[in-house]
């Protein structure tokens, strides 16, 4: 969904070269870098989830072994 935002910010800041119109220039560049910055943010709770995932299944296996029920 992301890219196609991005891909309609493209087609508007080619529509927007080709008009006099600097408030609108300024308004889709905005849009695309707190667009980008909103991936970046999604793409480190990405990573943090998966890092916490990683964490809890290696706590549940040490847990498990811990209990003396081998391998899950």
């Amino acid at each position: 969904m992301a890219l196609d935002v991005l891909h309609i910010l493209d087609e508007l800041e080619s529509y927007v070269r080709t008009s006099d119109a600097p408030t609108a220039a300024k308004a889709i560049t905005e849009c695309r870098v707190s667009l980008e910055k909103l991936i970046s943010k999604m793409d480190n709770l990405e990573l943090g989830f998966d890092k916490i995932a990683e964490r809890s299944r290696g706590f549940y296996i040490n847990s498990h072994f811990m209990a003396g029920h081998g391998l899950p």
